[in-house]
């Protein structure tokens, strides 16, 4: 498959499946940290809870020593500042219980902070009876009535509290346990992706380097050879990358040059016949012309000679006018 894509596309597969295993790998991260974010939520949640809780317990004590002080004085305004401490005091518990109540979801809490608002106004009602009798100058069947119901509305609403405190414990252990695991797990998930990351990587360079490096030393071992001179080579690398094009483009030249070097070898064969010819020709016209040169030379000398007894011929001539006149 890789020798039908270009260098380009062989890298951009490489680092896209190695960027993609990074996106993978940050995806699952996100997601471990938004349930590590979810569960850390719900653990602060639970802290809170078992806050209120405590708030409250604190309140419902402070309000049974309030009624012990209210029990214990004759002074009306400071048995009035005390019935005032235990309505505030009321109207804060009921705050942080109402609060609770909205937070408070799973079935099992809903049944505890039930059992825990009715403890509490079970003793509530403790309470209103004693500031009754209390306020209608009966303090010795008030510190009676308290002393007998009280420790027992007490208990009851102590044992509503750790309910709830034990519940909200074991789930915020739970979910401490969850983000133990989820850090465990991403930590884990970032190990295999990185080795998965690393690995494609390594592999995918060395996929990506043979299939160049192979063509490229074949490359030069044609190129070394052309050289020196050896047509005959033939590159064999057919891949569809820009090494497989210079290939092609290689061998066509090649072709090229053998083809241009036949032609060159026919034409020098034809000049030298040619040649051969031309010399056979020149010799034969050198003969002829050496033959013709001789002719002329004897043609010459006879024209001499006949040019010579002409002029002999003149001279008696001429004597014998000259004798004929005498």
């Amino acid at each position: 498959m890789l020798k039908k894509m270009t260098i380009g596309k062989k890298l951009t597969l490489g680092f896209g499946l190695v960027i993609g295993m990074v996106v993978i790998m940050g995806i699952v991260a996100i997601y471990q940290l938004f349930n590590i974010n979810t569960h850390a939520k719900d653990l602060e949640e639970r802290i809170d809870k078992i806050n209120m809780a405590a708030f409250i317990r604190k309140t419902v004590k402070d309000i049974y020593i309030d009624i012990r002080d209210l029990l214990l004085t004759d002074d009306i305004k400071i048995r009035e500042e005390k019935r005032k401490a235990i309505e505030e005091k009321r109207k804060a518990y009921r705050e942080k219980l109402e609060e609770l109540s909205k937070i408070t979801r799973s079935e099992k809490g809903k049944a505890i902070l039930k059992e825990l608002q009715d403890a509490i106004a079970d003793s509530r009602e403790v309470v209103n009876k004693t500031m009754e009798l209390s306020f209608a100058n009966k303090n010795k069947e008030a510190i009676e009535f308290f002393n007998r119901e009280i420790p027992k509305r007490s208990e009851r609403v102590d044992k509503a509290l750790d309910a709830v405190v034990q519940f909200q414990y074991e789930n915020a252990r739970k979910r401490i346990v969850e983000i133990e695991a989820s850090i465990k797990n991403e930590i884990l998930i970032f190990i295999v992706f990185l080795s998965v990351s690393t690995l494609l990587g390594v592999f995918f360079s060395l996929l990506i380097s043979r299939s160049v490096r192979k063509p490229v030393t074949d490359l030069k071992e044609i190129f070394q050879r052309v050289s020196q001179g050896d047509f005959s080579v033939e590159s064999k690398v057919d891949s569809k990358d820009e090494i497989g094009m210079i290939s092609s483009s290689l061998n066509e030249a090649i072709k090229n040059i053998r083809r241009l070097i036949a032609e060159t070898k026919t034409v020098s064969e034809s000049l030298a016949s040619s040649s051969e010819e031309l010399s056979a020709t020149t010799e034969q016209i050198s003969k002829n012309l050496k033959s013709q040169t001789e002719r002329a030379s004897q043609i010459a000398s006879a024209a001499e000679e006949m040019s010579q007894t002409v002029i002999d011929i003149a001279k008696n001539a001429s004597q014998i006018a000259e004798v004929s006149v005498t």
